[in-house]
């Protein structure tokens, strides 16, 4: 019963949101912005990232972000790899530099390579 107690338990986790992130005894994790996502190494979801978020991957430029932000504005979400090189240009390196932080989805873009 004890143990059972000890586990729903929440830990304060440090942030500026009015009712704070919270990680739990089981592992849960709340991060609140694409800063601490990077820190805990949770992939982004680069089509739901505004702007600024976007910027906050590592490696990615920002006329990456522009490019990535204005297709979704215009063609809506990237579904895949294919269309990732095809916005952000199929020579870049740089997406090789981004893959490891976004997802498109469900899956980490880096065990797609």
């Amino acid at each position: 019963m004890l143990l059972l107690l000890l586990l729903s338990i929440p830990l304060k986790w440090e942030s500026s949101s009015k009712d704070g992130s919270f990680i739990s005894i089981l592992g849960t994790i709340r991060p609140q912005n694409a800063h601490q996502n990077i820190v805990l190494k949770i992939p982004l979801n680069i089509n739901t990232l505004n702007f600024e978020d976007l910027l906050a991957i590592p490696g990615m430029t920002k006329k990456m972000a522009v490019l990535v932000y204005d297709y979704r504005q215009n063609k809506g979400v990237i579904k895949d790899l294919v269309t990732l090189y095809t916005v952000l240009g199929s020579g870049s390196d740089r997406i090789r530099q981004i893959l490891p932080y976004i997802t498109l989805g469900a899956n980490p873009c880096s065990s797609w390579e």
